[in-house]
């Protein structure tokens, strides 16, 4: 339901409103594949203000294979037949709010550092209590519980922005993410979309 909610909000933001030449403040929305102790993916929107300082609303959903599985687990016909939705995953998802500072590296402003620092709000499911039984060719040698539970989370997310155009651009992003728990280490690539340049800076 989060995540159906914070799409809807990525959809209902004027990204293409802002056409002052002028302008100084300025929404823009993020994506990145991230690779690290875990995978998975980020959403973002990017609220500028001044072009300097940015806030940053994202979710961070991230998996793993599960620690815990048996070493003689088999996932079965039946869960294959799912491409692994059906299996054991550790998942780590967060709701993050951040405040961050755009430097400039260089005149025409086709390349910029956005340090972001947030907190996160996390989820974590695990499975837990495994228990031996069924079929190993059909359904799979195990059942298990799905763990659940919440905690905060620090996000440092520094980006190394590189804004091709005033509506499109890449991004990489290396992100630490700690909580009391689970820490995420990784780095994210993906697409910048909106008016992510003034257009005073000649392309």
């Amino acid at each position: 339901m989060k995540f159906c909610f914070f799409l809807l909000l990525l959809l209902s933001l004027p990204l293409s409103a802002q056409e002052e030449s002028t302008r100084s403040n300025f929404f823009y929305m993020t994506n990145h594949l991230n690779v690290g102790n875990y995978v998975g993916w980020e959403l973002g929107v990017n609220y500028v203000r001044q072009q300097k300082t940015t806030y940053r609303f994202s979710y961070i959903g991230n998996f793993r294979v599960a620690r815990s599985t048996p070493d003689d687990f088999s996932a079965g016909m039946i869960r294959a037949m799912a491409f692994g939705l059906a299996n054991p995953w550790d998942r780590f998802r967060t709701l993050q709010l951040g405040m961050g500072r755009i430097i400039p590296l260089n005149r025409s402003g086709t390349l910029r550092i956005n340090f972001s620092l947030g907190l996160g709000y996390s989820t974590i499911k695990e499975p837990r209590n495994w228990q031996q039984g069924g079929n190993a060719l059909i359904t799979g040698n195990y059942t298990w519980d799905r763990h659940a539970y919440r905690t905060l989370s620090l996000v440092i997310n520094p980006s190394l922005e590189f804004p091709f155009s005033r509506s499109y651009g890449l991004s990489l992003t290396p992100m630490l993410q700690l909580s009391k728990d689970r820490t995420y280490l990784g780095v994210g690539i993906g697409h910048m979309i909106g008016p992510i340049r003034n257009r005073r800076v000649r392309e």
